[in-house]
């Protein structure tokens, strides 16, 4: 998750250098191609920006299933009166 974030940040700096050069550029077949590799980036992005998505949806299931086991393991404790156990 972390090189996606990273490859996320290099692809936004990418993209921000992409636009400047096109608002400098007067050639047309030059726009055209920074737009061409403007898309192309565009796509890398969103794609990394589903793969982080999709961890963090599977982190906030695990956190919440983590939740859950604690207040079954909390409720039966207290329901028995017993101490908590250390595993």
């Amino acid at each position: 998750m972390n090189a996606t974030h990273q490859q996320v940040e290099t692809l936004d700096g990418a993209l921000i250098r992409l636009h400047q050069h096109h608002r400098e550029t007067s050639s047309m077949e030059q726009k055209k191609n920074i737009t061409t590799e403007f898309e192309k980036k565009t796509a890398l992005l969103d794609g990394d920006y589903g793969e982080l998505k999709r961890a963090q949806e599977v982190l906030s299931k695990s956190v919440s299933q983590k939740g859950m086991e604690i207040e079954r393991v909390l409720a039966t404790s207290t329901e028995d009166g017993g101490e908590l156990e250390q595993r």
